[in-house]
């Protein structure tokens, strides 16, 4: 069975990048084919790559109390954030949120997808667990500096990128 990921946009509140929200639907509920995104330095491009990251892979839960509280805006103006991913998995929708609580220093997810409505965790479905691992996230997910490191004869193993983008350690 194929698995179609897209992404229909993401909203950022309360974190180190800029409040804003992102929509790449065209209003009939599927996202443009291609969008390209321009940052200028300093506006949160390396934290929203994270942000995406963190989403589709659910690791969040496991970061550290300080990784977690390193997210928020400076000069600290609340003690929470949000973050949601708004996905399209083979055109079903599913929603994946994360709630930062800054002064516990831990990441809640909550899924959002039918039938099942809203659940607390990280649960994408079945059919998307095994591309939604780290990993393969980071190919996925991937900023200009990955792809300078992946074609650098000294930063890349290219045994581990083959494995995973093939996924070859799941035969």
């Amino acid at each position: 069975m194929s698995a179609v990921l897209r992404i229909l946009g993401w909203k950022a509140v309360g974190l180190r990048c800029p409040d804003h929200e992102l929509s790449f639907d065209k209003g009939s509920g599927q996202p443009y084919k291609v969008t390209l995104i321009q940052m200028p330095n300093g506006t949160g491009k390396t934290t929203t790559l994270a942000l995406l990251r963190a989403a589709l892979s659910g690791v969040a839960e496991q970061w550290a109390p300080e990784q977690v509280r390193s997210f928020q805006k400076r000069p600290p103006t609340t003690d929470r954030g949000y973050f949601e991913l708004r996905l399209l998995l083979n055109n079903r929708r599913v929603t994946i949120a994360m709630e930062f609580d800054f002064e516990k220093g831990r990441v809640v997810y909550r899924t959002t997808r039918s039938p099942h409505g809203q659940q607390s965790g990280y649960r994408p479905p079945a059919e998307f667990r095994r591309y939604m691992q780290p990993d393969f996230i980071n190919f996925f997910v991937f900023d200009g500096e990955l792809a300078e490191k992946l074609l650098d004869r000294t930063e890349t193993n290219a045994e581990v990128a083959v494995t995973t983008l093939f996924q070859i350690n799941l035969l």
